[in-house]
């Protein structure tokens, strides 16, 4: 007779489950294999790897080609080819699973640089913002064209994991403050340096 044990941990953030039956050993991390789709999660941010600008995910949107029509507004840079906005390295196919943490990471600093809160990632290299973002991002609908680290369709509920867009489609992030905004509100005060 053949035990089936379950034994849970925590990776990068998200609950794995391992089920071992004898020999093997089958891992569950997706909420749909847990079977907890409808429950609600926490938004966290996006921890593939560290980077200065707290992050949250929103998901993957359409977009256009045509720069009056685009949903983001603003190519902050490319690694895509040499041009005005080139920002000097090349998307790395080959290290793929750690250049996508890196460039969702830049983007939210050079989003964050400019006083913006949404940022995207299309055609896998490019970073796309603008001041008026947060109003537009979602415009065209939803889109499935989007890719992990690992090539494979995002999860938009898996917080740690990074994507980005394919063609004419934004993998859609929020930037994070890491204190509230607003009246009355703000870093904690020190009485002794007063």
């Amino acid at each position: 007779m053949m035990n089936t044990h379950i034994i849970r941990g925590i990776v990068a953030s998200l609950w794995t489950v391992y089920i071992v039956n004898g020999d093997h050993i089958k891992s569950i991390v997706s909420r749909h294999e847990l079977g907890l789709e409808d429950l609600p999660r926490e938004q966290r941010p996006v921890a593939d790897t560290p980077c200065s600008v707290k992050y949250i995910k929103h998901g993957c949107y359409n977009d256009k080609s045509k720069s009056s029509l685009r949903a983001l507004r603003e190519l902050l840079f490319q690694d895509r080819y040499k041009g005005k906005t080139y920002s000097g390295r090349k998307i790395d196919w080959k290290n793929w699973a750690t250049y996508l943490p890196e460039l969702v990471c830049r983007c939210a600093i050079a989003t964050n640089n400019k006083g913006y809160v949404y940022f995207g990632i299309q055609f896998y290299g490019e970073c796309w913002s603008s001041a008026d973002a947060g109003d537009r991002f979602h415009i065209y609908g939803p889109n499935d064209k989007c890719v992990n680290t690992e090539y494979k369709s995002c999860d938009d509920q898996a917080s740690g994991e990074a994507c980005a867009g394919a063609g004419h489609a934004n993998y859609v992030y929020e930037i994070v403050p890491d204190f509230p905004t607003g009246s009355g509100v703000g870093p904690p005060i020190h009485p002794e340096e007063y």
